[in-house]
């Protein structure tokens, strides 16, 4: 394997498990820092025309995102499971 394009794919699969493991800190109702988290989130899904900064990030760096091959707009779906993770903190 050549060396380049092997730690590009090692680099590629850090930043997609990266991505990953922040998905789930920030909708995991029980940690007690991921409020402000959350919401920073929330605030550049709005500020960003609904679209994942990591996600921009990963596409531009490795041609695909963690999810797709293309970037596309965060849905309604993860909005509604983002806002109902921290309410259910909040009624908890």
């Amino acid at each position: 394997m050549n060396k380049p394009a092997g730690n590009i794919m090692i680099l590629k699969y850090l930043a997609f498990s990266f991505h990953y493991m922040f998905i789930i800190y920030t909708i995991y109702p029980y940690s007690p820092y991921n409020t402000h988290i959350a919401v920073a989130v929330y605030i550049s899904w709005l500020l960003n025309n609904n679209y994942c900064i990591l996600s921009q990030i990963e596409y531009r760096l490795f041609g695909e995102t963690y999810i797709s091959k293309k970037v596309k707009p965060v849905s309604k779906k993860e909005k509604l499971l983002l806002a109902m993770s921290q309410l259910y903190r909040y009624i908890t």
